[in-house]
């Protein structure tokens, strides 16, 4: 019963291992995408080149990167968007290279700073102009317009994700300051407090006052108190003489 609720749950392992995620995402966009020339129905009307050793390749470089996206977002779509175009400029049949491509996008807008970002998003709608440009079908206003809305609003995710994780960062950065701030605050008072009472311990007028070392017992000098008899008259005082001694 215990080593069932101790078992890890996938989206913490996968949040505690992201490469090994990426690996496993990059390994399923490569099993759909590579798959497709062969499986895929023909289009009628459009003529595609026949698959040779470069479409794999291409097809490869458009999915494998993917593993890497974390580490370098804009190297990983610049890879993955420059196979993807090639592709589809040399007419190779359809295949979901596209996917790819998304899912670089997706990652530089969510862990690149915003000018980097967008100059990603510029390149790959610049790739997506070309390969429409290029297309061996017909590329009406619908076609452009809903491909517009797919990299527009996967871009857009992904920058509000980088934005929301920003924020709760210098959330938690506040936090941190504050509680340091009020731990100092809390020590410094401390300080301040024992300094105080020492202060006023020094300054008190009750304070026991400080002897020089001298006794009160009476010296054995000093004259006797004169001693009355049963008579009630007193005897002459005897005084006492106290000379030095000699050795």
């Amino acid at each position: 019963m215990n080593s069932i609720a101790t078992r890890p749950q996938p989206i913490a392992w996968l949040k505690e291992h992201p490469f090994a995620g990426d690996v496993i995402l990059a390994a399923i966009v490569t099993a759909i995408m590579v798959p497709a020339p062969w499986v895929s129905p023909e289009e009628v009307g459009v003529t595609y080149r026949d698959v040779d050793v470069l479409a794999p390749i291409l097809m490869l470089a458009s999915s494998v990167p993917i593993a890497w996206r974390r580490r370098s977002p804009l190297v990983v779509l610049a890879i993955v968007a420059t196979a993807a175009v090639i592709y589809e400029v040399l007419a190779y049949p359809t295949t979901s290279m596209t996917v790819g491509v998304l899912v670089a996008l997706y990652t530089v807008a969510a862990h690149c700073d915003r000018r980097r970002s967008l100059y990603g998003f510029a390149a790959t709608m610049a790739g997506v102009g070309l390969v429409l440009l290029t297309a061996r079908w017909e590329v009406g206003i619908d076609t452009v317009v809903s491909n517009v809305i797919i990299f527009v609003t996967v871009w857009v995710i992904g920058d509000n994700l980088r934005t929301r994780r920003a924020y709760v960062e210098s959330l938690s950065e506040r936090a941190k300051v504050a509680e340091e701030t009020r731990a100092a605050e809390a020590e410094r008072a401390v300080i301040d407090e024992r300094h105080r009472i020492a202060r006023e311990l020094h300054d008190s007028p009750t304070r026991p006052p400080i002897t020089d070392g001298s006794s009160e017992t009476p010296s054995p000098c000093a004259s006797p108190r004169p001693v009355s008899n049963s008579c009630g008259s007193r005897p002459p005082t005897a005084t006492r003489t106290c000379s030095a001694r000699t050795p």
